[in-house]
């Protein structure tokens, strides 16, 4: 009984560690591959369940919907009416997220067969620090986000293709291509979040229907919890990050980035 126990304990703490991991690195221009990476190797945890997966995804997508909840509210609205619809944020997100939709059904198992490993993850996790280092010193501020050309979110959308590789960060490559157009910090990091919606559903519902067709779906008191610790741990990151981008720059997370990275070049 008293294993049982230790057992379950043990898996209630790796959840909490997955889940502070999720809702950081989902967000914040870090790789999460990374950090799931060693994570796996500190604890000899290599899966955490495609159900505890899922959950805890859905709880960053439920946190981006609590934060930005005015945001999507005002989007519907200009979706909604003919002559402002050309100028609604949702139609550039849906725009900018075509191609990862797209480049993805056609090379994710070749990725994830050849790129998942961790010493290409630690390189693509330094590399691509710098562009996002570059790009944040040497641009201003000359573009709003709600002027954002369409042909501009498909660039960003564009870019986000890379993230299928792992370790170069969808939030990092994102709010990269965003700064070196012109886009404010915040607002860089702003649609970057927003842009995470459709992705995190889209992989959310399959592996749903992945579970549920396997027969082996059990909303057990786990996954609720993954779910709810992802909800709060990515609500904090969230706001955190856009606090801090309003006063400082990305600098801290470059070198975070480039630290960590050699880090598992040298242990891994």
């Amino acid at each position: 009984m008293k294993t049982i126990n230790l057992e379950n304990n043990i898996q209630i703490l790796n959840i909490l560690i997955l889940a502070i991991i999720q809702g950081a690195t989902e967000f914040f221009p870090v790789s999460s591959s990374a950090h799931l990476i060693l994570f796996s190797k500190i604890s000899g945890q290599t899966d955490q369940g495609l159900v505890i997966d899922t959950f805890l995804h859905l709880g960053s997508f439920f946190a981006v919907l609590a934060y930005f909840y005015n945001d999507i509210r005002l989007m519907l609205p200009q979706f909604r009416h003919t002559d402002s619809a050309k100028n609604s944020l949702l139609i550039k997100i849906i725009l900018a997220t075509i191609p990862i939709l797209i480049v993805g059904f056609f090379v994710y198992d070749f990725v994830e067969e050849y790129f998942r490993d961790p010493k290409i993850i630690a390189w693509t996790t330094i590399i691509f620090a710098i562009p996002l280092f570059y790009f944040d010193k040497k641009r201003g501020t000359k573009n709003l986000l709600n002027n954002m050309p369409l042909s501009q979110s498909l660039i960003i959308g564009l870019t986000q293709t890379l993230a299928l590789i792992p370790g170069v960060s969808r939030s990092g490559i994102t709010m990269t291509a965003s700064r070196s157009l012109g886009y404010s910090r915040s607002d860089s990091a702003r649609f970057s979040i927003l842009l995470s919606l459709p992705t995190i559903l889209g992989a959310s519902t399959l592996s749903l229907n992945k579970v549920i067709g396997s027969g082996d779906f059990q909303l057990g008191l786990e996954a609720l919890i993954s779910c709810i610790l992802s909800f709060i741990t990515s609500y904090l990151a969230i706001a955190f990050l856009m606090k801090w981008l309003k006063k400082a720059t990305f600098t801290p997370f470059v070198i975070y980035r480039i630290l960590f990275g050699i880090i598992l070049l040298l242990w891994l």
